[in-house]
């Protein structure tokens, strides 16, 4: 093989274990997508009106890493919400605390609820879901809703958004 041939097979070996590697970012999930694997350190919008079925947003460490909205923010039809950043952290106890930020696009107050579900090491649940905790969104702005686990074995989550009822 000659030397072009060897470094292609590299890069495509190295692309490939790349490829393999654990997203150590979180992911933001449309209704849509995904509807029966639980992704973990995920956002899941559980309800169409507030984010459309083909967008989602990849963020890590602030970056957007997914694709641009196909709609335009100021377009008939837009989200009415939509997550800035989600992220966890260690508390003082040896429990984890969770956060998300939800943005209001409309030009009126919203309410949205939330819910976390944690999860151990090998991904297996370590409590029950939270109850639905209430976010007042007010018109253009951002709020954080935030909880925190009961079981020091927590090291992962799964956030479901959904419409205020």
């Amino acid at each position: 093989m000659n030397r072009s041939g060897t470094l292609i097979a590299c890069l495509v070996a190295a692309g490939w274990l790349t490829g393999c590697a654990t997203d150590p970012c979180p992911r933001i999930l449309a209704e849509g997508e995904a509807d029966a694997a639980i992704k973990m350190n995920s956002v899941r919008f559980l309800d169409e009106g507030l984010q459309r079925r083909s967008e989602w947003q990849n963020y890590c460490r602030g970056n957007r890493l997914g694709p641009e909205p196909s709609v335009p923010m100021n377009a008939p039809g837009k989200k009415k919400v939509s997550i800035t950043e989600h992220n966890s952290r260690p508390t003082e106890t040896g429990t984890l605390e969770v956060w998300v930020q939800i943005r209001n696009h409309t030009d009126f107050p919203l309410q949205v609820q939330a819910r976390t579900r944690f999860f151990d090491k090998d991904r297996s649940p370590t409590e029950e879901t939270s109850n639905w905790d209430r976010v007042q969104l007010p018109a253009q702005s951002y709020e954080t809703y935030r909880t925190f686990s009961t079981s020091p074995d927590a090291q992962w989550y799964f956030i479901e958004v959904r419409e205020g009822r």
